[in-house]
């Protein structure tokens, strides 16, 4: 039984998005910005058309689910012990910025769009959480001191370098080592940086 559960009924969840996904049962991510019952219902729906029986009692499910990916302080219940690395927005907020650290220049737009179309097609673009539901997507475009752009929407989490793509792309750091990263992988080969933004 899911044991995290939202605070205050009727409240929508940090980001304004209800939000819900089922990996293991081919449930893609299923988004509803006008209430938690909509998603319940499209919810279903996916579970039945997946020939798969939903959780239940299924809004319990759904919460616990968003309970686990939205910063702590929106919902009350008990969380995980162990939580998987790399899954709270707590986690990727804190590698995101420790990379952001080590970097204090910013790529020119130019070389920062060319990153993002590399890793908005790489498999090692993780889109494990709702970025744009927890807030994610517009606090790295803020680290990364630039405007949104329409891509960072397709960019997820490196699993590579286990931060968020919409910073990572932003930043000048020193080649990665090539390891199991894909071939066409940019921080193998990063470009000239000078005339990045600082």
């Amino acid at each position: 039984m899911p044991k995290l559960v939202f605070a205050k009924a009727g409240f929508f969840p940090p980001g304004g998005v209800f939000f819900y996904k089922d990996d293991a049962h081919g449930i893609p991510l299923l988004q509803s910005k006008s209430s938690l019952d909509a998603l319940i219902s499209m919810v279903e729906a996916a579970y039945l058309k997946a020939g798969e029986p939903a959780p239940q009692p299924l809004k319990a499910h759904i919460e616990n689910f968003i309970c686990e990916n939205v910063p702590r302080g929106f919902c009350i219940g008990a969380y995980p012990a162990n939580v998987p690395e790399f899954t709270t927005p707590q986690t990727i907020k804190r590698r995101s910025l420790e990379l952001a650290q080590v970097s204090a220049s910013r790529a020119d737009p130019g070389t920062t769009l060319s990153r993002m179309r590399v890793c908005g097609a790489c498999p090692a673009n993780s889109k494990t959480l709702c970025l744009s539901c927890t807030g994610l997507t517009d606090w790295a475009v803020r680290q990364a001191r630039r405007t949104k752009i329409g891509q960072d929407d397709a960019m997820g989490i490196c699993l590579h370098d286990k931060i968020l793509l919409s910073l990572l792309t932003s930043l000048n750091l020193a080649p990665a080592e090539r390891g199991d990263r894909p071939e066409n992988c940019w921080r193998h080969n990063v470009p000239n940086v000078a005339n990045d933004i600082q």
